[in-house]
């Protein structure tokens, strides 16, 4: 579809929202329903708590629910490309240029279900080329930008600047998923001029496992950046993204701990640690290790419920998450020699 207004009340998504009306699972939210299923925070939940913290800002009071909407979208996501400066082991093609240059190279010699191909290794929309699927500027009050990784991103750096200087970065909650490798003093100049800035952390290990998981990141550097830009950013939120997977498991206990001592030093600032657990490639997933393995995953991160000081919220979600992946079904033997054989490649 050409346009926004096209897509808003295109017939799938009057669909969905009918199916929300009917407080029915839509097929489309299948994922959603299996993390809450488990007791974990889903995905559908956190946007609702992201609405809830912009609710002063957002235009609801007059919100008409019915499958087909009148009102102005106030709440914009943007990938704006692949750019990336990593090629992390989960990652795929839409999210990294080096993924796909990676995989279209392996494509010829190796599994090709492994490595699959894409004709378009790297894409990059223009800031120039959103207007038509935008809503009017002065209608948006959340924006969350993903990559690739956005702080590399010149068109994404353009278009905040024309936020900027539209005036309406003001009105504007702003989201940006970041690696954390890259410190940009002109991009901190822009951040400083939205509303509110949360930047959420894609951390999955400390030192040697995100250098193994993300590789390309330089640790030290990591964490020196993100100490700059809690140090210049008072009052912004800092969320901890760690995804849950089969390289680093028995780890994602050390990164609650660096949380911990991070939200220590900085008593003032709003810190959240929110995992996720990877689903695809499902060959990377935690259901491709032995029971034994997740059994001391369990202890360890039990262990974190009890030394670490959780909120209510973050609590429940990492004991719902120990429970998803302490009860699922271990992968079947073809899923783990693809483990396997991916890793050795």
């Amino acid at each position: 579809l050409k346009s926004l207004k096209d897509y808003w009340n295109s017939q799938s998504i009057q669909e969905v929202r009918q199916s929300m009306l009917n407080e029915k699972w839509h097929p489309a939210c299948i994922r959603c329903e299996s993390i809450e299923k488990y007791g974990g925070l889903s995905k559908r939940q956190y946007e609702i708590l992201l609405l809830e913290n912009n609710q002063d800002h957002l235009n609801l009071k007059d919100l008409e629910l019915t499958p087909v909407s009148n009102v102005s979208a106030q709440f914009v996501e943007i990938r704006f490309g692949n750019l990336c400066n990593l090629q992390c082991r989960m990652c795929h093609a839409g999210a990294s240029n080096k993924i796909a240059t990676e995989y279209n190279e392996l494509h010829e010699t190796h599994d090709p279900d492994l490595f699959p191909k894409t004709k378009t290794p790297r894409f990059q929309i223009k800031a120039s080329e959103l207007d038509d699927l935008l809503p009017p500027l002065e209608d948006l009050r959340l924006l969350r930008i993903l990559g690739g990784e956005p702080f590399f991103d010149k068109e994404c750096k353009a278009f905040c600047q024309r936020l900027v200087d539209e005036g309406v970065a003001k009105n504007i909650a702003l989201i940006v998923t970041t690696n954390m490798t890259h410190f940009d003093e002109e991009w901190l100049q822009l951040l400083k001029q939205f509303r509110h800035i949360s930047l959420h952390l894609s951390i999955d290990g400390i030192g040697d496992v995100i250098e193994y998981i993300r590789y390309g990141t330089d640790w030290e550097q990591v964490e020196k950046n993100l100490y700059r830009f809690i140090e210049a950013l008072p009052g912004s939120r800092f969320l901890f993204l760690p995804c849950m997977q089969s390289y680093n498991l028995l780890g994602i206990d050390k990164v609650y701990y660096f949380y911990d001592k991070i939200r220590s030093e900085f008593p003032d600032q709003e810190m959240v640690v929110h995992p996720t657990i990877l689903d695809n490639p499902s060959h990377l997933a935690t259901t491709v290790l032995p029971q034994s393995i997740k059994e001391i995953a369990h202890q360890r991160l039990t262990n974190v419920i009890e030394k670490v000081h959780l909120s209510k919220f973050e609590k429940l979600h990492l004991e719902g998450l120990i429970d998803r992946f302490v009860n699922e079904e271990t992968a079947s033997t073809d899923e783990q020699k693809k483990w396997l054989n991916f890793t050795r490649i």
